[in-house]
């Protein structure tokens, strides 16, 4: 990394840890830097990972409290802004996702005239479209013309299609779309009735953005991230998804309320219509002019 940078001869650093850090203030410690910090995975390595590859990343991840404690921070989520605060960070800035609302936007003239579950997102453990699949048995024997559309690819594809082919006759209704992006990504999102958003650890969750833009509520995992991007009640549903009874109940009681469902869809884009790309993109720009004139 080092040979690669001295070709390259940046102005700045920009690193990402998702999920894990690159160590610039290591191998790029006389350039300026900003890191962004999307979330902790934590002790969900341990529900995601071999043993071995949970330790590791879960000690990589640890690191990040000691190398890291000067730099500018930028997270997406008031939960870690907190977090490395209290353990002496002091140049944290909080930028949330953004969305073009122009672009995601709602049509109710091609909404599904049946239910419709939507993921999206990777098809990886953390993301959690397992934990949707084990509810479906549950939600298709109280509504029965019920389809669950899986939108998205990565290393864990196959394994849930089994999963959802040993579910029998029940798993006729879930649709694996892969990748989508664009117009068609919308047009899914424009059709379902709800996202669903399991992830066993979120930053904040963009497909809760892109689908509120929609029109479309998100029922979420009660995790740090999602707790702050979906307004329990109000702009989504949160749940505990790990437990697939309270997830299903909780699918339930939503896709049987149009008038719930219709009235968090409302909700779902005034809120989208507070993350514009273009202030996630100022306060991104700002802290970048920040580290550099800090380095003149």
């Amino acid at each position: 990394m080092r040979a690669f940078i001295r070709k390259l001869k940046p102005d700045l650093i920009f690193e990402d840890i998702s999920p894990l850090p690159w160590f610039s203030p290591v191998l790029a410690r006389r350039m300026p830097r900003v890191v962004i910090f999307h979330h902790l995975n934590g002790r969900s390595f341990f529900q995601t990972q071999s043993f071995v590859k949970a330790w590791v990343g879960f000690l990589l991840e640890g690191s990040v409290f000691l190398l890291y404690k000067k730099e500018n921070m930028i997270v997406i989520n008031d939960y870690l802004a907190e977090i490395l605060r209290s353990r002496g960070f002091r140049k944290v800035f909080k930028i949330v996702d953004g969305v073009d609302v122009k672009k995601y936007r709602p049509n109710p003239k091609i909404r599904s005239k049946y239910p419709v579950v939507l993921f999206l997102g990777r098809l990886e453990r953390r993301k959690g479209a397992d934990l949707l699949i084990k509810t479906y048995p549950i939600v298709k024997k109280s509504v029965p013309n019920v389809e669950y559309w899986i939108v998205g690819d990565g290393a864990e594809r196959r394994k849930l299609e089994s999963m959802a082919e040993r579910i029998g006759e029940h798993g006729s209704g879930i649709r694996f779309f892969g990748f989508k992006d664009g117009i068609e990504k919308i047009r899914l999102i424009q059709k379902s009735w709800i996202v669903t958003v399991p992830s066993r650890a979120e930053g904040y969750g963009l497909s809760v953005l892109e689908a509120n833009a929609c029109g479309v509520p998100a029922l979420a995992n009660n995790v740090p991230g999602l707790s702050e991007s979906v307004i329990n009640g109000r702009t989504g549903v949160l749940t505990d998804c790990l437990n697939a009874e309270k997830f299903a109940d909780a699918l339930i009681i939503v896709l049987k309320d149009k008038k719930r469902l219709a009235d968090m869809g409302r909700r779902a884009r005034r809120f989208a219509d507070k993350h514009l790309w273009e202030s996630c993109a100022r306060g991104t720009l700002l802290v970048l002019k920040k580290a550099l004139e800090g380095k003149r």
